[in-house]
């Protein structure tokens, strides 16, 4: 609901207006940019009596900025206003200011000249004036630039009207095949690169070219700097300084050196913390650079990752290299369906090929880098590898992040020059000639869930992926089978994959692919009970040897039982009972019942005498609070909107709580936030209520606030929400509902558990404004969170519910419970 307009522009002054429609007495802060460099924040409050004539409030909405001479020294600029509330622009804005200021542009002709003389002066032969060059053809290729974009503007020939001929033969060859080929490409700069990626020219301009244009299409949420080392002596390669700039460097060395030589030179003018290094490729695939990134920040500095190395065809070319007995190396799968399961996974290798691998810059530098390769050739790589896991680090390559080849496989050779040196070292970490090689986990898990999980957008998607994620530390190998179909399904499969696990997406009969894999499997987890009614007969039949785990992520008849309930509206009796009896007969059927509400534990032991139930909860990422208590402000309510009982906890504490709540507390704001906000109806939203909808950095959204709430009145197991703030530090509210079956220290639940609307405004008031209580409630939190919500305690827990007693078929199923195929 907020409008406005920029009017003017000009070299002393900006004027516009801006208003909420929503709350017409309120005065906007704006913010004016310059380019993306924010320059002066402001308030909209003078009068304009155009507004108030046309019946737009008191009138009070106008602006009108001075401004000094000296803001805007350049000639071009890009001249931004903006809501402070939502960083986006006024109508009207940007504009664009142009300043005919003759004195600047002299001055820079002089500075060229000057940096033009003292190169000659002071170069001794050709090659030092390779600087100069450079120089000569990055400002060629941006005046190219904007010629193209007028040329396409305008629809004309503008380049092809230019006498190119005036131009040095160089110059004028680079020239002539911009304009017939290539653009320029411009690279992201950022002040502080994470990752620096050093690419060893090809030689080949067309696919050092395509390799970069793929990069910076690719890698839109990574902060990266290009390196490009061209020592290859190629003379279609003078040209890259034209066709790349911003964030990018071309070092362009002479004297060709080999792969490794191109590497250390440019890792030794790196800014980045992480090390990418790339040679012979065509492209990478979609958020290749993120999700290699992602790996290593889990797997921790002392690794290496690498994507798996495929060809146009989608052939698989490398999964990594194996590296046998008596030193020889081969590619892992080469020539293989790059859609195989078993190689779009996170897996371990002896080696990888030298076209694409990430390493952190202080480990790559505390081995020596490949700088240090004492005549180890075709083996320095495999050094570098066994040096890692010597170290305590893995070699790995991962099968969800795509790397296209242009050419030959690098860091193989016929000759396995340095392969002597490379045994005399690491003889003793090989496999022995006849001994047989551990291909992996001797026991195997499959899971089934209605979706792939989607851990930062529901509670249920955060346990099943936290026990996925368990079962793999204690061993298993394990697969994931979704019963239904989305949209999001392929991005969720791949990041399973990414962390070792088999996700098979596009299954369409559930039946047909547990028969193919009959008694392939020591334990099924079977997640919610609407998907237990669908494959636990199935599941178990096809693996009578399995021990069955049913998560019931919630109990749906007690949440279904409790929203009516809450709505004073009768509900549907025999629907509620029937669901009831279902959810039951998966508890009795399964071997064990894994629930995280130690609630629910005790209720289906009294309504189910003989199962055997696990209270399991997940881990949690927690952090300490980075922002003290008196640079925070505001409330918010955390969760996801397909889940009625979050519809109808905002609604309420909007309602029946916030109005009550003291001026300061208010004027900090309540804060709406999770996703599918749009299922969420608030009309009118009240005053000092904002909905936020999705926040990506959650940890450092929930750094900037005092409070979440979690007000709920109905629903079931516990809430992801509740142990997400805890475990970051964040004292939240909650009524008893939200605050079942979570095993709270008796002191914490006293101060963050209200037992009705009057108790949570009155400890509302109490948290928000008492410094002391709040840093100690925080403080208990986030000792309690580190104790029970780590990973090892997820794992110990799976582990001691797994080994309970074994039964070797469970009990027949309801007809009503029975479900012989699910399609998608």
């Amino acid at each position: 609901m907020l409008t406005g307009h920029l009017d003017y522009v000009g070299t002393e002054r900006i004027s516009g207006w801006a208003r909420d429609d929503s709350d017409t007495e309120r005065r906007l802060i704006l913010e004016l940019y310059d380019g993306e460099q924010r320059v002066a924040r402001f308030v909209a409050d003078k009068m304009r009596t155009d507004l108030a004539g046309a019946g737009l409030g008191d009138g009070r909405y106008g602006f009108w900025l001075q401004l000094p001479t000296s803001l805007f020294p350049m000639p071009v600029h890009r001249i931004s206003v903006r809501f402070a509330d939502t960083g986006l622009d006024i109508g009207g804005s940007p504009k664009y200011l142009y300043r005919a200021d003759p004195a600047f542009d002299e001055a820079f002709a002089q500075w060229i000249d000057a940096q033009v003389d003292a190169t000659i002066a002071a170069a001794e032969t050709p090659e030092q004036l390779e600087p100069l060059l450079g120089l000569s053809t990055n400002l060629m290729a941006r005046v190219l630039t904007a010629i193209d974009k007028f040329d396409t503007l305008n629809r004309s020939t503008a380049l092809g009207d230019i006498d190119l001929s005036t131009l040095p033969d160089r110059l004028r060859r680079s020239a002539e095949q911009l304009a017939t080929g290539l653009k320029p490409i411009h690279v992201p700069v950022h002040a502080a690169p994470r990752v620096s990626i050093i690419i060893a020219s090809s030689g080949r301009l067309g696919d050092d070219y395509a390799l970069i244009r793929s990069i910076v299409q690719t890698s839109k949420s990574c902060a990266f700097e290009i390196v490009l080392v061209d020592n290859t002596g190629a003379v279609e390669t003078t040209l890259l300084p034209f066709l790349v700039r911003g964030g990018a460097r071309v070092v362009r060395i002479a004297k060709p050196g080999g792969i490794m030589a191109a590497y250390a030179d440019g890792a030794r003018t790196a800014r980045g913390t992480t090390l990418f290094f790339a040679t012979g490729l065509r492209e990478l695939g979609p958020d290749a650079l993120q999700i290699l990134l992602d790996t290593l920040e889990r797997e921790g500095p002392a690794s290496l990752v690498a994507p798996r190395l495929i060809d146009a065809d989608r052939r698989l070319r490398a999964s990594g290299l194996s590296i046998d007995p008596l030193g020889n190396k081969s590619p892992i799968g080469q020539g293989m369906d790059a859609a195989l399961m078993r190689f779009r996974i996170l897996r371990e290798a002896d080696d990888v090929a030298l076209n694409a691998l990430m390493i952190d810059r202080q480990t790559f530098a505390e081995h020596g880098g490949f700088e240090a390769a004492d005549m180890l050739f075709d083996y320095t790589m495999s050094n570098l590898s066994f040096a890692l896991r010597a170290a305590g680090g893995k070699v790995l390559v991962q099968g969800a992040s795509d790397a296209v080849l242009a050419g030959p496989l690098v860091g193989l050779s016929s000759k396995s020059r340095g392969r002597s040196r490379f045994l005399g070292r690491w003889n003793q970490a090989l496999p022995k000639v006849g001994e047989a090689r551990d291909d992996g986990a001797a026991r195997a898990a499959l899971f089934l869930d209605e979706h792939f999980p989607s851990p930062d957008e529901d509670a249920g998607s955060a346990a099943v992926f936290s026990h996925v994620r368990a079962f793999r530390r204690l061993g298993y190998h394990v697969e994931f089978l979704a019963t239904q179909r989305s949209k999001t399904e392929e991005l969720r499969a791949r990041l399973l994959r990414a962390r070792g696990i088999e996700a098979h997406d596009g299954i369409d009969n559930i039946d047909q692919f547990l028969q193919s894999r009959r008694n392939q499997f020591d334990v099924v987890y079977v997640h919610r009970y609407h998907v237990a009614k669908q494959v636990l007969e199935l599941a178990r039949t096809a693996n009578p040897g399995a021990r069955v785990l049913f998560s019931v992520a919630d109990l749906h008849h007690i949440r279904t039982e409790r929203s009516h309930a809450a709505a004073a509206e009768p509900g549907d009796e025999l629907a509620v009972k029937t669901m009831r009896e279902e959810e039951l007969a998966s508890v009795r059927a399964a071997d064990v019942t894994i629930t995280h509400s130690d609630w629910e534990r005790d209720y289906l032991a009294k309504h189910v005498p003989a199962a055997r139930v696990a209270v399991v909860l997940w881990d949690v990422a927690g952090r300490e609070p980075e922002i003290a208590f008196d640079r925070r402000q505001g409330v918010c309510f955390l969760g996801s909107f397909r889940h009625a009982p979050n519809i109808d906890a905002v609604n309420h504490f909007c309602q029946a709580i916030w109005p009550g709540a003291a001026e300061a507390i208010r004027h900090g704001g309540f804060d709406i936030v999770g996703s599918h906000s749009d299922l969420l109806e608030l009309r009118p939203v009240p005053p000092h209520v904002k909905l936020v909808g999705y926040v990506k950095d959650i940890a450092g959204y929930l750094d900037q606030k005092r409070l979440m709430v979690a007000p709920l009145r109905f629903g079931a197991g516990i809430k992801g929400k509740v142990l997400l703030s805890l475990a970051h530090g964040l004292p939240c509210l909650m009524s008893p509902i939200a605050a079942e079956g979570i095993p709270l220290p008796a002191a914490l639940a006293h101060t963050l558990v209200a037992e009705d609307d009057a108790d949570f405004l009155k400890k509302l008031e109490a948290l928000y404004d008492d410094q002391a209580l709040w840093q100690d409630t925080s403080q208990a939190a986030l000792a309690w969170a580190r104790t029970t919500l780590n990973e090892g305690a997820i794992a110990d827990a799976l582990e001691a519910a797994l080994a309970v007693r074994h039964r070797s078929a469970g009990p027949e199923l309801p007809s009503s419970v029975r479900t012989f195929e699910a399609r998608a």
